[in-house]
C-alpha cells in the first residue's frame, strides 16, 4: 500500500475472518439494509427478502465474503460496496450510546477485537487511546472511497489501478484535502508531500477511508469528479 499510494504507513492492526464473525456476534448483530434479495452462486442464500434486518454470525460473514452474487456485474467492486456498508453499519453501533454505555457489550466486543486482531507496532496504549476516540467519532465524518480503476489489458476480468484519476486521490490524502463531492475543510497544513504514480496493480478495487470535519470546496484536479469514487457514508443508511 505505500508502494501504490506514496503515503507512509507506519500502524497496522489486521482481523480475520473468525475474527470479523465474533466482533459482530458480539454486538448482538447489526443492523443491515439490504437492496434485494441476495443469492451467491457459492455461498447460497445470503439473504432472502430485502430492507432493514439484524445481521449475525455466518450470515454477516458471508455478506462480506459473497463474490458471485446473482445480479452483479462488477462481482469484487460489487463485494467492496457490501463491505463498506457493513462496516458502516459496525461503527454506528459500537459508537452508539447502547454499546459505549453497555460493559458487558463493550467488554465482549473488546475481547473479540483483542483475541483476533494482529498488529504491527501498535502498543496497548494506542489501542486504548483508539478506543478512546470512538466515543467522540461521529459516523457521518468517515468516507469509504473506492479507488478508481479500469479493466486489466492483461488479466480477463481483472481491474487495475487507473493512474490517470488515482494519484489525485493520493495527493488529497497526503494534503489533507477533500475529496469531489466531499463536504469537508481541510485542516490548514503545509502540504508535505506528493504521491508518486503508483505502479502496482491490483485484481481488486483498493478501498481508502478517511476522516472528514465540517463543510468546504474540493480542491482536488478537475478530471477527477465525484462519479469517479464510489463512496459509502458512515452516517447514512446505504443499502448493501
Amino acid at each position: 500500500m505505500q508502494a501504490l499510494t506514496g503515503i507512509r504507513i507506519d500502524r497496522v492492526i489486521g482481523i480475520d475472518f473468525t475474527g470479523f464473525k465474533a466482533m459482530v456476534d458480539a454486538l448482538g448483530g447489526i443492523q443491515v439494509d439490504i437492496c434485494r434479495p441476495i443469492v451467491d452462486a457459492e455461498l447460497s442464500t445470503i439473504a432472502r427478502s430485502s430492507g432493514m434486518q439484524t445481521v449475525i454470525g455466518q450470515q454477516a460473514l458471508d455478506l462480506v465474503r459473497a463474490r458471485n452474487v446473482v445480479g452483479d456485474t462488477q462481482s469484487d467492486l460489487a463485494r467492496i460496496r457490501r463491505q463498506q456498508v457493513v462496516l458502516s453499519a459496525i461503527l454506528r453501533q459500537v459508537t452508539a450510546a447502547g454499546t459505549l454505555l453497555n460493559p458487558t457489550k463493550l467488554d465482549a466486543f473488546l475481547q473479540a477485537f483483542t483475541k483476533n486482531t494482529f498488529t504491527d507496532n501498535v502498543t496497548l496504549q494506542s489501542l486504548v487511546d483508539l478506543a478512546g476516540s470512538l466515543g467522540n467519532l461521529d459516523p457521518s465524518h468517515v468516507t469509504f472511497y473506492t479507488l478508481p480503476t479500469v479493466p486489466s489489458e492483461t488479466v480477463d476480468g481483472a481491474l487495475e489501478v487507473d493512474e490517470g484519476k488515482a494519484p489525485q486521490v493520493f495527493d488529497a490524502l497526503i494534503n489533507d484535502l477533500p475529496l469531489p463531492g466531499q463536504t469537508s475543510t481541510p485542516a490548514k497544513t503545509t502540504p508535505r508531500s506528493t504521491a508518486t504514480k503508483p505502479t502496482t496493480t491490483r485484481s481488486t478495487a483498493p478501498t481508502t477511508t478517511r476522516r472528514s470535519t465540517t463543510a468546504g470546496t474540493p480542491t482536488t484536479g478537475s478530471s477527477l469528479r465525484a462519479t469517479d469514487l464510489s463512496s459509502v457514508n458512515a452516517g447514512q443508511r446505504t443499502c448493501a
